[in-house]
């Protein structure tokens, strides 16, 4: 009888620490993917962002092409420079998307979607 007591007072304080363990790790679980989405959220407003200002450069670009106004090159030089950087700017802020995206925890949906079974007929 005291050793069924043991047991059962042994089993019942090893499965409170598997739940309190558990809880951590879900709650690390979700502050870490909280971060990767917030960080993703914020490198995808600043892409848009960029491509709007590079949308209205090449817009005013083109105007003054089909006007013939005949501006300075080193303002011309200066736009080019403009754009050339907010492009690459807009290249390294998708490869570091990429690269939390590949470094984000894998979800169950993500596990699904990459063991599809293929049938062959």
């Amino acid at each position: 009888m005291e050793k069924e007591k043991f047991n059962i007072r042994s089993l019942t304080q090893s499965l409170e620490v598997h739940l309190m363990l558990q809880s951590v790790a879900t709650q690390i679980f979700i502050r870490q993917n909280t971060e990767l989405v917030r960080l993703v959220t914020k490198y995808k407003e600043r892409i848009r962002k960029l491509e709007d200002q590079l949308a209205y450069i090449s817009e005013k670009e083109d105007a003054f092409k089909k006007k013939g106004v005949s501006y300075e090159t080193g303002k011309l030089d200066d736009m080019d420079n403009v754009i050339k950087s907010q492009e690459m700017e807009i290249v390294a802020m998708r490869r570091e998307i990429k690269y939390l995206s590949r470094k984000a925890p894998v979800t169950k949906q993500k596990k699904a979607q990459r063991t599809k079974v293929v049938s062959f007929k």
